[in-house]
């Protein structure tokens, strides 16, 4: 069975803006600094190759290209995650999204020296719109779609109580909890549908059997036992699977002065997501995305 590891790395000021606090302005970010490294050390004595999605706001930051370069020379795939990280993506006008799109692109073009294949919008707005430019752009891949009907609730509960009002999170449309579970081609108008479509998607692995969220935010919440049920669970069902973190995960938030709910101590966050990454290279042959659907042609 295929399957591939993704890293969400939105810098520190992300969360920073969440919360309604002053962004981080200092030069090195503790996502990188530390969560990142984290990772390329798990990678490399699981000898696993994962892809990276960049926000282009961090990449513009010196220190962090080099730790990027680092990313592309350990042979992990880097991808798009926008320029500057926006909410509610997937409304934005058209000239908007296109620069979003475009200068994130740019700058990982100029790092990387050859083009970008993979996208993923901001907390998972996405829309027809959205790939629609992806393919014109000769994307190969978008992995915004996590098909679950309990993620808007659970976005819109976490970001309330982060920001301590309701918050109304975009995710895109409602109907995209209903697509295939395993990498497909979309149709052009109904994008939670097979269709034709030039570029692939790439679903977040959920728990088939309920679709559940089961990527590591939640594992750190509801524990083992929910990550082993999701894993038998794709398994059993033989599917592809595609597992998300973020740098945060790996990062000492006490150290940030940054609460976020749920996410307790590092030594038990880090301790999770060895164990995560240890279950699933022993269950699936891990690739890059770019690889993943390279493979599906």
């Amino acid at each position: 069975m295929l399957g591939t590891i993704q890293v969400d790395l939105d810098g520190i000021w992300t969360y920073r803006r969440y919360l309604g606090q002053q962004t981080d302005n200092c030069t090195e970010d503790a996502v990188y600094r530390e969560g990142l490294l984290f990772f390329l050390g798990l990678f490399k004595r699981y000898s696993i190759k994962a892809t990276f999605f960049i926000v282009g706001r961090d990449a513009l930051k010196y220190e962090h290209r080099t730790l990027i370069k680092k990313i592309i020379s350990d042979g992990h795939e880097i991808a798009n995650h926008t320029m500057n990280h926006p909410q509610g993506f997937s409304r934005l006008l058209p000239e908007e999204m296109e620069q979003e799109i475009g200068l994130c692109e740019d700058i990982l073009k100029q790092i990387s020296g050859r083009p970008v294949s993979g996208f993923r919008a901001p907390t998972f707005s996405v829309n027809r719109r959205v790939l629609s430019m992806l393919s014109e752009r000769k994307y190969v891949y978008d992995a915004s779609i996590l098909p679950s009907m309990i993620l808007p609730f659970i976005l819109k509960v976490s970001h309330s109580i982060l920001r301590k009002r309701i918050i109304n999170v975009q995710t895109g449309n409602y109907k995209n909890a209903f697509s295939p579970l395993s990498i497909y081609r979309p149709d052009q108008r109904l994008i939670w549908k097979r269709g034709v479509n030039s570029i692939f998607e790439v679903p977040i692995s959920v728990i088939p059997h309920g679709r559940l969220p089961m990527h590591s935010t939640y594992v750190f919440i509801l524990g083992r036992k929910y990550f082993e049920l999701g894993l038998s669970q794709l398994k059993k069902d033989n599917l592809s699977l595609s597992y998300l973190f973020h740098g945060i995960d790996l990062v000492d938030l006490k150290k940030q002065k940054l609460a976020l709910p749920f996410f307790g101590d590092l030594k038990k966050r880090e301790k999770m997501c060895e164990y995560i990454i240890q279950k699933l290279q022993s269950s699936f042959e891990l690739l890059t995305t770019e690889q993943l659907v390279e493979r599906q042609r």
